[in-house]
C-alpha cells in the first residue's frame, strides 16, 4: 500500500503504524513528505479496513481517512449447461447463423458484474474475439455470436473478474449449417438404379439418395 504524510516540523523519519480492523499489523519509518510504500501481512481472500497511523517526535498522533482493500486471488468458475443441473443445454449444431450461446459462472468475491470476452475459431487455428457481455455473478449469460458461415468452430468464454483473476470456459464445439440436404434422381442417364413405378410387390423397395453440404455421418430420412 501507499502512502504519504507531511509534517510542519518533522526533519527526520516519522513513524506510522498500520492497522488492519482494530488490530495492529505493523509499522514503517518514512522521511517526511515522502511516499512510503507497506506491504501488508497475509491476507485470506476477503475484504478489510485499513487504517494509517503517524506519530511525531512531538507525540501528535495523526490518522488517515479509512481504506477499503478487497483481497481475492481465486479466479470466476465456470458452470456447465447440462439437463442433470436443470439448466439449458446448449445446441451444438443450429441453422442459426447468429447462434445464442449460454453460460454461467460463479466467483467468490464479486458482488456486480463481471465482464466475459467470447472467442471464436476455428478447430486447430487461432481463436478470435468476438465479442463481450457483463453478467452478474452466478446468473445465466446470453450472447449471440456474430454472424457465421456454414462450419464448425470453437467457442471459449474468457471471465475477468475486478480483481484482475481470469478464467476461461472449456472450448464448446459448434456446427452452422443453415443448408438443406438435397435429394439426388435416381435415372438411366446418371448410371444409378431406376425406380419401379409398377410394383407385384406388396412391400416394394424404394431407392434413393442424398446429399448434405455438412453432414458426415449418418442423416435421418422420414
Amino acid at each position: 500500500l501507499l502512502f504519504n504524510m507531511t509534517d510542519n516540523a518533522q526533519t527526520d523519519q516519522i513513524n506510522v503504524s498500520v492497522y488492519i480492523g482494530s488490530t495492529y499489523d505493523g509499522s514503517k519509518l518514512i522521511t517526511n513528505n515522502t511516499i512510503g510504500r507497506y506491504n501488508l501481512s497475509v491476507r485470506a481472500n476477503g475484504t478489510f479496513i485499513v487504517r494509517f497511523e503517524a506519530n511525531d517526535t512531538a507525540g501528535n498522533l495523526a490518522n488517515a481517512s479509512l481504506l477499503t482493500i478487497s483481497v481475492d486471488d481465486t479466479k470466476p468458475v465456470f458452470q456447465a449447461f447440462n439437463a442433470g443441473n436443470g439448466t439449458s443445454t446448449n445446441a451444438t449444431n443450429t441453422t442459426d447463423t447468429t447462434p445464442e450461446i449460454l453460460f454461467n459462472m460463479t466467483d467468490n468475491a464479486q458482488t456486480d458484474q463481471i465482464n466475459v470476452s467470447v472467442y471464436v475459431g476455428f478447430t486447430g487455428g487461432t481463436l478470435s474475439y468476438d465479442g463481450s457481455k457483463l453478467i452478474t455473478n452466478n446468473t445465466i449469460g446470453r450472447y449471440n455470436l456474430t454472424a457465421r458461415a456454414n462450419g464448425t468452430f470453437l467457442v471459449r468464454f474468457e471471465a475477468n473478474d475486478s480483481a484482475g483473476n481470469l478464467a476461461n470456459s472449456t472450448l464448446l464445439t459448434i456446427t452452422v449449417d443453415d443448408t438443406k440436404p438435397v435429394f439426388q434422381a435416381f435415372n438411366a442417364g446418371n448410371g444409378s438404379t431406376v425406380n419401379a413405378t409398377n410394383f407385384t410387390d406388396t412391400t416394394p423397395e424404394l431407392l434413393f439418395n442424398m446429399t448434405d453440404n455438412a453432414q458426415t455421418d449418418q442423416i435421418n430420412v422420414s
